[in-house]
């Protein structure tokens, strides 16, 4: 049951350390998503503050593809973060429910081992007692 139980330890290990990783891999995809964001508002802040009598059509046509490109990069970003914390989030219930079952595994132990240590001390009295009885007995026999 030791080897059981270190057993699950290592896999709730193995799948923490996923988890991190997948934590860590959010963090730099939001951190990636933001600067994305703050580029394409400095970017429109930039086409906004052209005048107009100076600013070309090809100009406008190039503009328009880079956003829609960053804003395509930008749902795709926020994809793979909604993947990655239903992941994540999917992955701390398993470990919580791996933990539960190896707590009430424990406990199911730990009843069983109180269990039985009662039961050995009961019949090592019961064997004591009757010991020192065949003992007085064997005694007032050789008297």
């Amino acid at each position: 049951m030791e080897d059981q139980s270190k057993f699950f330890n290592v896999i709730i290990d193995k799948t923490n350390q996923k988890l991190n990783s997948f934590q860590a891999q959010i963090i730099v995809l939001e951190s990636q998503l933001q600067m994305a964001v703050d580029e394409r508002d400095e970017y429109k802040k930039y086409v906004e503050g052209i005048p107009s009598l100076n600013f070309n059509i090809t100009e406008l046509e190039n503009t328009k593809k880079e956003y829609e490109q960053c804003r395509s990069l930008l749902d795709e970003s926020l994809e793979e973060i909604a993947t990655y914390k239903l992941l994540v989030e999917s992955l701390q219930d398993v470990n919580n429910e791996k933990l539960k079952v190896l707590q009430d595994k424990n406990a199911e132990l730990e009843l069983k081992i109180n269990s039985g240590s009662s039961y050995l001390k009961d019949q090592n009295e019961t064997l004591l007692q009757e010991i020192r009885r065949l003992n007085a007995e064997l005694a007032s026999r050789s008297r």
